[in-house]
């Protein structure tokens, strides 16, 4: 059997209010009160199987992304963040995804090939030796690569 979470809304009646999940929201409530100079309120208490609860809470984070205070805290009224949490949880059940903020890992690919270039002995540290400051050897390698093709153009004209 799936352990139960509930989604929360926990936060002050005009101030930042927190979207998370936990096992007991009264006493993450709790909690969060002794480190709080105004009253906290649990606006909200969702249970979900962990799984959708998780996912229900990131998508309440992607809506709620322009208002994102800090961490799990967003500038916004109870009943705002209620309707926030509702409409996560009917899209999840609905199956729509959030659009992948990073569709890639790693560098933007700037080239469309790459070619393994093997080079002849000492190759490398005359180029080293030729580099202009801030350049790399595939910098050099590139406009060498340019120059060659535009004047083997010219020729063929």
């Amino acid at each position: 059997m799936s352990e139960i979470l509930s989604v929360y809304v926990i936060g002050p009646a005009d101030g930042p209010q927190k979207i998370g999940v936990a096992s007991n929201p009264e006493v993450r409530r709790q909690t969060l009160q002794v480190a709080s100079l105004v009253p906290l309120e649990l606006a909200l208490r969702l249970p979900l199987p962990r799984k959708l609860a998780v996912a229900v809470e990131n998508y309440a984070h992607w809506l709620l992304k322009p208002v994102r205070v800090r961490g799990e805290w967003f500038q916004l009224s109870p009943a705002e963040a209620k309707k926030a949490v509702r409409d996560a949880h009917e899209a999840v059940e609905l199956g729509q995804k959030r659009p992948r903020e990073r569709p890639g890992v790693g560098r933007k690919k700037l080239w469309a090939e790459n070619i393994n270039l093997t080079l002849p002995e000492g190759a490398k540290a005359r180029m080293d030796a030729a580099l202009e400051e801030g350049e790399d050897r595939l910098d050099l390698i590139r406009t060498a690569i340019e120059r060659e093709l535009k004047r083997r153009e010219r020729k063929d004209r």
